[in-house]
């Protein structure tokens, strides 16, 4: 659907605002709001400044609790009225719109229970005669790419309170404000399903390629074979013909590392970090020495991760000659007596390893974990072959990943785009705030 525009312009004097309607006000956020209160955090070695109790005590919030929920109505720490006084911290009311300064930059949450906020949130109270919290929510949303604009050094880094007040806000009527929160309200709803469902399926396509996986790495590919127990809890019955073995017999071990002090931006040397395991080789670091060189069809996995992580036992097959670093909590697995494609599809993420999650301390897994390791191995040929037939399978999961990967990237850059339109009034909503925009 195109959407109509206003009948008149004029120019907002902010050059990257550009024009808005003509009847709109351009003012500044501390002008067109109730308060605007700066927090702070007591000190953290006195105890009498922290309630102990969940039903003691006033909330206080943090980024990590903004980044929770959208609408904040718990913490994980609450201040005694004594912590409150030592940094004359106010509590702000319910409906309070909370604005984030540093980590998460630009992030905007709604306070649900009266709360006070630490040094890195600025709390926002609407004045609703003026300017309505829902409309204000999406400028500032329609903000955070904007950002850069109010930085002396040009990047996000150093945005503060001060800077914050002076935002440039562009003021519609109260009737329009309230058209315009509506018609987003109903829009990025729409949006934010679609979202949700392209989500939703790539969760279902990783859970079917982990259980394809596990399936013919476990059972091997002929339905038809012969059964028997393997004897090994998480793997329970194989085919008969398989051969029970441990991982030392049939691989070398090697741990990695620290890299660290040798992390340098023009190094010659991949630096293999869990992280660019858990990322599939997205997040790279570079370093100026290798310690621990890792060659082709080594299998390096993360050994080291917090509680319920998702990159403990996580695994890379090294398939190119490239010059990698195994860094410190990661170690290559070399096979010897194994096919390297099929080793690589049994180990990531196997039950063995992650049985030692425990789920509230971080799970290191030691060199004894991986030698003791029992498998029941397929002859060569059918290592082979399962190889192969996971990696065509894969490959098609992956291609429908990418494809709602990118459904995705574009729905949110429509979402983005539509706020954006509405809250400058590049686009006329007021006849549609009450119809479906197709």
């Amino acid at each position: 659907m195109s959407f109509p525009r206003y009948p008149k312009y004029k120019d907002s004097g902010v050059e990257w605002l550009g024009e808005v309607p003509d009847a709109w006000q351009v003012s500044r956020l501390k002008h067109v709001v109730a308060n605007l209160a700066s927090g702070g955090t007591p000190d953290t070695s006195t105890p009498r400044f922290w309630a102990e109790d969940e039903d003691q005590g006033t909330p206080w919030v943090a980024i990590g609790d903004m980044t929770r929920e959208s609408i904040v109505r718990s913490t994980e720490k609450r201040i005694s009225a004594e912590g409150l006084a030592s940094k004359r911290l106010e509590v702000l009311p319910a409906g309070t719109l909370l604005y984030s300064m540093f980590a998460s930059l630009g992030k905007v949450a709604t306070l649900g229970v009266p709360a006070t906020v630490n040094q890195a949130i600025l709390g926002i109270t609407p004045n609703e005669s003026v300017l309505s919290g829902a409309y204000l929510r999406y400028w500032l949303g329609y903000l955070e790419s904007h950002l850069g604009q109010f930085s002396s050094s040009n990047t996000q880094d150093n945005l503060n309170a001060g800077k914050v007040r002076g935002f440039p806000v562009a003021v519609p009527r109260p009737s329009e404000q309230a058209a315009i929160a509506a018609f987003l309200d109903r829009e990025t709803a729409k949006i934010d399903a679609l979202i949700a469902e392209q989500q939703r399926l790539i969760e279902l396509l990783q859970e079917k390629r982990q259980a394809v996986i596990s399936h013919a790495v476990t059972k091997g590919l002929n339905p038809d074979a012969p059964m028997h127990d393997s004897g090994i809890k998480w793997q329970g019955d194989v085919p008969r013909h398989w051969t029970l073995t441990r991982l030392d017999r049939i691989s070398d071990f090697v741990n990695g590392k620290a890299h660290e002090p040798y992390v340098n931006d023009d190094g010659p040397f991949i630096c293999v970090t869990s992280r660019f395991i858990s990322t599939n080789g997205e997040a790279v670091r570079l370093c100026s020495e290798n310690l621990t060189p890792a060659a082709r069809d080594d299998i390096l996995m993360v050994m080291s991760d917090l509680p319920n992580g998702r990159a403990l036992a996580r695994t890379c097959h090294v398939q190119d000659d490239s010059d990698y670093a195994i860094n410190q909590r990661v170690c290559a697995i070399r096979p010897t007596g194994a096919a390297p494609r099929y080793l690589a599809f049994l180990l990531d993420r196997n039950p063995w390893f992650l049985q030692n999650d425990d789920g509230m301390n971080q799970t290191h897994l030691s060199v004894a974990d991986f030698r003791k390791m029992p498998i029941v191995l397929p002859p060569t040929e059918e290592q082979d072959a399962i190889g192969k037939h996971l990696d065509s399978l894969v490959a098609v999961a992956a291609g429908l990943i990418d494809r709602a990967e990118t459904c995705i990237t574009l729905l949110q850059e429509r979402r983005s785009a539509l706020i954006s339109a509405a809250v400058t009034g590049q686009i006329d909503i007021r006849g549609l705030a009450g119809t479906e925009a197709a």
